[in-house]
């Protein structure tokens, strides 16, 4: 005897008015099916419906055709049965795609992202996690007889970023040897692990959620919900080999997202200055970063590309500062805000650059002053009244080294204004993640410099995309790291 069945012929018995959710007796085909697969036990045949015996021989054609005339209890039973045998995924994509569809449409104002996972440490223990930006307590609830959460992608972890802020230091030795780490495994973690977002180091490693917190340099992963892994991946690894050395992995909850800002405040500058507000209109809010001489001999200034992450480079691309989303302070036509045009822009991953080049084409500046709002600003990042910064030479530094670690770094952005860091790490590899961003293309940027904030305000926050970061000697000379 030979079983035979087509998605053609399943469908025509379906517009016919079959059944798919009766049960069939099973017992004169043991023999069959124990031929066909052996590790199959009577008790999963037992009163089978269509759908189980079609999952259960592989026919995904057959099941997806099914899926939508199945009750939930069978369609539950089949995915429970699949998560025994994970081999499977071309069948558990079938079924699992179609709950993910079934999810969306019940929370359809959420815009939801949803993944099929299983819980760290139990493999059939499976979840449907979803992420909407929309929400600000986890949802819980079930569907097919499976557990759901609905998460806000962005949320953190506020014990293990308090304890890290507070011990972020890491020996240089201790912090060559994580650089090294990151450097040789990141490409391949990005690869493996599609909710990994951050790679980075800490002096400190966390455990039970920030209960426990050991000193030890560490490589940390950062993903967007801890504990949680998608079916079709393994978990994180604990260690990583480097040199001769096995170094720690301390999995923690974070994101990285590029930061072009909705609203922002910024004053109309006549001349430019660096850290003004920019944009274009219609379009998000960025910051004036250092001037720089073009080929013609003419005025031009750098900021970020994904400001104009949908621009081609060209006349018709109209730069204004400040931008339309800013107050600008007072009362200006939308010619008084016009300042140049898009001369180049690159977005390039492999060479980790994000930068644009706009052409100068009024309120030229006849020297590099700073948007400076405050007197306590200047204080608070070391400078004196009488004393403010300047960028006239056009130092350049293009490497970090060793002794430059210690040093003071500041920043002149039109969201926060001017901040000063310390350098925390060298090498730090991010992705813009998928489910942070809901936008693509879903992007690694390697080799990136991570700079902790120092003092009350914020080193960076949204609006301060395309801020130049300076390195301040002893001096208080300003060197513009590339």
């Amino acid at each position: 005897m030979q079983l035979t069945a087509t998605p053609f012929i399943c469908s025509v018995l379906l517009q016919y008015g079959a059944d798919a959710n009766i049960e069939i007796p099973f017992k004169s085909f043991e023999k069959i099916l124990f031929v066909a697969e052996s590790n199959i036990q009577i008790k999963d045949l037992k009163n089978a419906t269509a759908i189980r015996l079609a999952t259960l021989f592989r026919h995904k054609d057959i099941v997806k055709i099914l899926l939508k005339d199945s009750n939930e209890l069978e369609i539950s039973k089949c995915l429970r049965f699949l998560e025994r045998r994970r081999t499977r995924y071309d069948i558990i994509s079938v079924i699992s795609t179609f709950i993910k569809g079934k999810l969306e449409e019940k929370y359809e104002k959420l815009n939801l992202i949803v993944i099929y996972c299983y819980v760290a440490g139990n493999r059939r223990h499976c979840r449907f996690l979803a992420y909407s930006r929309n929400v600000v307590q986890t949802i819980e609830g079930r569907i097919y007889d499976i557990k759901y959460l609905i998460q806000n992608p962005c949320k953190i972890n506020v014990k293990e970023i308090l304890a890290d802020l507070q011990n972020r230091n890491i020996e240089e030795s201790d912090r060559l040897t994580v650089e090294a780490a990151i450097q040789h495994h990141g490409e391949r973690l990005f690869k493996n692990h599609s909710n990994l977002n951050v790679i980075s180091g800490s002096a400190i490693k966390s455990m039970k959620s920030g209960s426990i917190l050991k000193r030890k340099p560490c490589v940390v992963l950062y993903c967007s919900s801890k504990g949680y892994i998608p079916f079709d991946e393994d978990p994180f690894p604990k260690t990583l080999y480097v040199g001769k050395k096995d170094v720690d992995v301390d999995v923690r909850e974070g994101y990285f997202a590029l930061c072009p800002a909705g609203i922002t405040m910024s004053e109309w500058n006549n001349p430019l200055r660096i850290g003004g507000s920019i944009g274009k209109k219609g379009g998000l809010s960025g910051t004036l970063g250092p001037f720089v001489e073009l080929s013609d001999g003419s005025l031009g200034f750098i900021t970020c590309a994904h400001v104009f992450q949908n621009d081609n480079p060209g006349r018709n691309v109209e730069v204004v500062q400040p931008s339309y989303s800013s107050f600008a302070g007072m009362d200006i036509t939308d010619e008084d805000r016009k300042c140049g045009f898009l001369l180049h822009k690159v977005f390039n991953c492999n060479q980790e650059v994000d930068a644009a080049l706009v052409k100068v084409l009024k309120r030229h500046p006849e020297r590099a002053l700073f948007t400076i709002g405050s007197t306590e600003e200047l204080l608070e990042t070391g400078f004196e009244v009488n004393d403010k910064p300047l960028f006239d030479d056009g130092s350049i530094k293009e490497t970090i080294d060793p002794e430059d670690v210690k040093k003071i770094e500041i920043k002149f952005g039109c969201k926060t204004g001017l901040t000063r860091g310390a350098f925390r790490l060298r090498g730090c590899s991010v992705r813009v993640a998928e489910a942070t961003t809901f936008s693509s293309p879903n992007v690694v940027m390697k080799n990136q410099y991570e700079i902790q904030s120092i003092g009350p305000t914020s080193f960076f926050q949204p609006g301060d995309s395309g801020s130049a970061v300076f390195l301040v000697d002893d001096t208080n000379r300003l060197h513009c790291i590339e």
